[in-house]
């Protein structure tokens, strides 16, 4: 097979597939996308990395417990912050 039918075969497949997602979407009328399960707790993370400089438990506690937080992991929480730190908290 010729490269330059093998790539026009992969233009092809990207239209129809980039076609078939379109009709989808307009009949679904959205994107059909949604936050992944658990984000808000990353939100949290991150926010509490930022303002106390550690990872505390996004879990709601009587007496606002600080202690590190063991139950997510630290990179996508640091990545939060970092945007957070850069764009704002509450940027518009």
């Amino acid at each position: 097979m010729e490269p330059r039918s093998r790539n026009g075969k992969v233009i092809v497949l990207f239209v129809v597939a980039l076609m078939i997602r379109a009709g989808f979407c307009l009949y679904r009328g959205s994107l059909g996308v949604s936050p992944p399960v658990g984000y808000r707790e990353y939100v949290i993370v991150g926010e509490n990395l930022l303002s106390t400089g550690t990872m505390t438990t996004p879990l709601v506690r009587e007496g606002g417990d600080d202690s590190p937080s063991f139950l997510m992991p630290p990179a996508y929480a640091a990545f939060v912050a970092l945007v957070y730190r850069v764009f704002g908290i509450e940027s518009t």
